[in-house]
């Protein structure tokens, strides 16, 4: 017999929807590039493999970097590390938008990765902690739709910014997005990490 499950608190609502925003800026940020892929072909005098290097290095840093961030996520404060990781990829798009080469292109593309690697692990951390184990699964479908609707809208806002205003306008405008869930972000109280007792050995993982 199911129970019913335990209303959020206005605390709890209110992280959720800043950590789902957050989100839906960071993929948003990641995926305006696409529809920009054409108009820097022509800008950057760039070939297909070069341009699918775009975001693979963005893909590579952000895999290799998300290890460590994680380690820092479980020792440090979590809002000062989704902070420098808001400002980190905000900074590499807007940056990436004054550049006219591909290689310092492909260095700004990575180090917005470099940013989202810092996100995800705190954020994760932060619903953890937050929520109870019977509203983790509707917390983690939340944060999910943000990734997927941001991812969503930056590809939208790429191919409409793009071939009207320029594709370094596109940049621009994601770098300028960050600065909201940035400001949402200083209001919000760090929760109390995850009990020891709910930790799994990793053995048990395999």
């Amino acid at each position: 017999m199911s129970t019913k499950p335990i209303p959020l608190s206005a605390q709890q609502i209110r992280l959720l929807a800043v950590l789902a925003l957050i989100n839906f800026v960071n993929f948003a940020a990641r995926q305006a590039v696409v529809p920009l892929i054409p108009l820097l072909r022509d800008h950057l005098h760039a070939s297909d493999a070069q341009l699918g290097d775009l975001q693979t290095w963005l893909l590579v840093v952000l895999a290799i970097a998300s290890i460590p961030f994680g380690f820092l996520a479980d020792r440090f404060s979590r809002k000062a590390i989704i902070a420098t990781g808001i400002a980190c990829w905000s900074v590499a798009s807007f940056a990436g938008g004054l550049f006219s080469t591909f290689l310092f292109f492909l260095i700004a593309r990575a180090m917005v990765g470099l940013g989202e690697a810092a996100y995800a692990p705190a954020a994760q951390s932060m619903i953890s902690g937050a929520f109870p184990q019977e509203r983790r699964a509707f917390a983690q479908a939340v944060f999910a739709a943000g990734m997927l609707l941001g991812g969503a809208s930056g590809l939208a806002l790429g191919g409409i910014i793009g071939p009207r205003y320029g594709w370094q306008a596109a940049l621009f405008v994601v770098a300028v997005l960050g600065i909201f869930p940035g400001l949402a972000l200083v209001g919000l109280e760090d929760p109390p990490r995850g009990s020891r007792s709910e930790v799994v050995p990793i053995p048990r993982l395999l």
